[in-house]
């Protein structure tokens, strides 16, 4: 989650803004300031300013701790159209903005026709 937004630009806005823009829940929110607070990487700088420190480091324990924890728990599954004739149609289907996401390969073919 903390990588869904540019942490300098909302690093000090208030959780409730900061659920909104991300999509998750404040107390989730506060577990991860918390947790980002007592490995030093959220520093504070007044009473209400706070200021991020070894984004670098940040970024590389977070990329182990995918590997670990989070990759393992992702699975492949079988998707399918539901309508039969979407499957030969799918370049027609309408794209509904912030519900339709196509990935991978349907992704690459929409950007390059």
């Amino acid at each position: 989650m903390i990588y869904q937004f540019r942490i300098k630009d909302c690093i000090n806005s208030t959780y409730h803004e900061i659920a909104e823009l991300t999509d998750t829940g404040i107390g989730t929110l506060n577990t991860i300031f918390n947790g980002l607070k007592e490995e030093d990487f959220l520093i504070q700088i007044t009473k209400n300013e706070l200021q991020m420190e070894n984004r670098k480091k940040l970024l590389d324990k977070w990329i182990i701790e995918y590997e670990k924890h989070l990759k393992p728990t992702l699975t492949i599954g079988t998707l399918r159209f539901l309508k039969k004739d979407d499957f030969y149609n799918w370049k027609d289907i309408p794209i509904k903005k912030g519900k339709t996401i196509w990935g991978g390969e349907t992704a690459s073919g929409v950007l390059i026709n």
